[in-house]
């Protein structure tokens, strides 16, 4: 193997190549019916361990964290199973809430980044080139459609991979 090319390094350059793509970027993700996929989430009280295992279930690598009310909270991901650490000494992390897990992680990246780690969602008014800069900008996987900025309702996700398949076949 010479290389690998990932999905982060082509949004990556697509936002630095944004003045290329053309008409495609002004489409809004209202009009992006392949594109935005249902959400999948747990609420925030949940145990940490089942959102892994309904992760699992679905068939998906990402979550979104809901309150009672079915705001956005947040995001999990498989990605988030390493912070148990590699020999699982932090296994008792998936037996608290997810609330809890998620806040031990932002903390834990604020300290190695020097930033937070913050609740990223678009409207369904966005565009793509909207979505390729929150991606490129915030270095996420996934994105949360939500229906207004003060309920922060999920009504769909999209993923890199489905932003690409969208700009590629345009």
């Amino acid at each position: 193997m010479v290389n690998l090319v990932t999905q982060s390094q082509c949004v990556a350059w697509l936002h630095r190549h944004l003045d290329e793509l053309g008409e495609v970027l002004n489409k809004p993700m209202s009009a992006c019916a392949g594109v935005i996929k249902p959400v999948i989430s747990i609420k925030d009280d949940s145990i940490a361990i089942d959102a892994f295992n309904l992760m699992v279930e679905k068939e998906v690598v990402g979550l979104a964290i809901v309150d009672a009310n079915g705001r956005l909270k947040g995001n999990i991901s498989m990605r988030d199973l390493k912070t148990i650490g590699t020999d699982a000494s932090l296994f008792w992390r998936l037996h608290q809430s997810v609330k809890n897990f998620i806040a031990k992680l932002r903390h834990e990246y604020q300290a190695r980044h020097g930033r937070p780690r913050t609740i990223v969602y678009v409207l369904p008014s966005a565009t793509i080139k909207d979505v390729i800069q929150t991606l490129a900008e915030h270095r996420i996987h996934r994105i949360y459609i939500c229906d207004t900025h003060q309920d922060k309702k999920p009504i769909g996700v999209v993923t890199l991979q489905d932003l690409l398949l969208e700009i590629i076949s345009n």
